[in-house]
């Protein structure tokens, strides 16, 4: 976004006085859209004395020329306006690496945008576990990725549903024009676009994942004592001979892989999951299902002046009442 200040603060940490002294060189070169590599060349070494009649030198002999002042400094190199990765991917290689604590620092309007998509279609892709991408999932796919404007969470918990489900063409364009019915970065749509993930989820799921919504914020779950509330509630569907604890601990690791329960703590001793949390905005996604669906009902109570106490009492739809 244009006019928010990146060159302003960029310019001041440019010229401030203990910078100019810290760094060896200093060089200030212009992008902009339409990139021009003869013209950074020309711009980085005009800071040079000595340099004279760029013009008939050719673009080889300027990268040299680049690479050769820089060589053996400590140098900031300020590169404002700079709108497409590929343009950094390209303007990199020109910098030596002494590592004797040079910087180069970028202001980009769109460079995090084009790198937070980048990452996040790298993320999809590990929904094919490191087999080919299909040619049919690509435009579906990129368009997933645009509509979660870049936010991780959006991005891996969808990106679990595609893992989880038929991978189909039809099943990705229908996960696309759904996404794209709402605004991720507003938090209403992100519980939206979130929402998908619930919608998806099997039914033998959805009440371990609901009551994980009745906890208080940034609550720590032991496992054990977790799974055992689960048992205890009736959530844990019998299969074969297999105790209901193992099973529930099923049901964990499947919410776990889902990114809808986060890992907190490890055994040092075989690795197993001993804790878990949920994150704010899957918190807030479990109490609107759990109120949609009359799962938890939320009373307020006072128990001070002026201070409101949530209280929440989980009314299960396996529940029955004489």
């Amino acid at each position: 976004m244009g006019g928010i200040g990146k060159t302003t603060l960029a310019t001041k940490v440019y010229n401030d006085g203990y910078v100019k002294h810290h760094f060896h060189v200093c060089v200030w070169v212009t992008v902009s859209q339409a990139y021009d590599k003869r013209g950074v060349l020309t711009q980085i070494l005009e800071f040079f004395s000595g340099q004279l009649d760029l013009e008939k030198v050719n673009d080889s002999r300027l990268r040299e020329l680049v690479h050769k002042n820089l060589m053996g400094k400590r140098y900031l190199v300020v590169i404002d306006d700079i709108w497409h990765i590929e343009t950094w991917d390209n303007l990199k290689v020109f910098f030596p690496h002494d590592n004797n604590g040079s910087r180069i620092l970028l202001t980009s309007r769109r460079l995090t945008e084009d790198i937070e998509q980048r990452k996040s279609w790298e993320l999809c892709l590990k929904v094919f576990q490191g087999n080919e991408c299909p040619e049919w999932s690509i435009k579906p796919g990129m368009q997933i990725v645009e509509n979660c404007q870049g936010l991780p969470l959006a991005v891996v918990v969808i990106a679990e549903v595609l893992a989880k489900e038929t991978r189909s063409k039809e099943f990705w364009v229908e996960i696309a024009v759904k996404t794209g019915l709402y605004i991720v970065s507003d938090q209403n749509g992100c519980l939206e676009t979130l929402g998908l993930s619930y919608s998806h989820l099997p039914l033998h799921l959805r009440d371990s994942f609901l009551y994980l919504g009745g906890f208080p914020e940034d609550h720590m779950f032991k496992v054990r004592e977790l799974i055992w509330l689960w048992v205890a509630e009736g959530f844990i569907q019998q299969d074969g001979n297999r105790s209901l604890e193992d099973i529930a601990e099923d049901y964990m690791m499947d919410l776990i892989d889902r990114n809808l329960v986060n890992v907190a703590d490890t055994s040092e001793y075989d690795g197993s999951v001993k804790a878990c949390k949920v994150i704010d905005l899957i918190r807030e996604l479990c109490l609107r299902k759990a109120k949609e669906e009359g799962f938890i009902l939320i009373t307020e109570s006072l128990m001070k002046v002026g201070i409101k106490v949530t209280e929440m009492l989980a009314i299960h739809r396996t529940c029955s009442f004489p």
